[in-house]
């Protein structure tokens, strides 16, 4: 019913987006995600290549360090790194590569001292399972046990595109919570979809992944990130 890991690059078979009908398409690369060796902590890293141009184009890395109790970023955790030049050394625009090591090399104490090197995926349930009709509300399946998320988003105009809060009601049994908040409102995202859903290595927190389809003012084009989501597990 459930798979425990310890090999991070095992979630590249795991996060083929399973997405509700309609929903776009994930066009960041997920290069890593997963929990502290004491489930303290989350970290999820992607990165993207967009075209600007017929002759340029826009690599872009970002990474999230998540303390897992609060969900909220640590200090210093959660940057992002974009350029399409290498200021002034070369020519040549920066590969996605680049920006990844630029991401890994700003946050590696941290990443050290939060027991994140590597990440371990933990647990990963099955799901989600979508209601029919319905992509705001889907059940999760981990060990026997099924856990719903209902997600409630709000749109409101915003500048040249648009913004949108988030807001995920969880139940187990008979236990409920909620995570974020409707009046969370993100500038220039367009859209919320849920993800998948990873249990801690110890069974006591979870990881809800929610793709954020965002307006890119430079592109004039929608990309999809990842967003993360914790608490504890009931």
């Amino acid at each position: 019913m459930f798979k425990y890991s310890t090999m991070t690059l095992i979630l590249l078979s795991l996060l083929g987006p399973n997405l509700c009908l309609g929903a776009p398409i994930v066009y960041w690369n997920l290069d890593m995600l997963g929990f502290s060796a004491n489930s303290q902590s989350f970290i999820l890293v992607e990165s993207i290549t967009e075209d600007y141009s017929d002759t340029v184009d826009g690599a872009s890395a970002r990474i999230m360090i998540i303390d897992v109790a609060k969900n909220k970023c640590l200090d210093g955790g959660c940057l992002s790194v974009h350029g399409t030049q290498d200021e002034g050394k070369s020519e040549l625009p920066k590969t996605e590569e680049a920006q990844l090591r630029a991401v890994y090399s700003k946050t590696w104490r941290l990443r050290k001292k939060r027991k994140l090197t590597p990440p371990k995926i933990g647990y990963t349930t099955e799901g989600p399972f979508f209601e029919e009709n319905n992509c705001k509300t889907a059940y999760y399946l981990f060990q026997d046990q099924q856990i719903g998320v209902t997600l409630q988003q709000n749109i409101v105009p915003y500048k040249y595109a648009r913004k949108a809060s988030v807001q995920l009601e969880v139940s187990r049994e008979d236990i409920s919570k909620t995570i974020d908040s409707i009046e969370n409102y993100r500038d220039n995202a367009q859209r919320y979809q849920l993800g998948r859903l990873f249990v801690s290595p110890n069974q006591k927190n979870m990881a809800i992944l929610i793709h954020v389809s965002y307006y890119n003012s430079e592109s004039k084009s929608v990309d999809v990130r990842t967003l993360v989501q914790t608490a504890k597990l009931f």
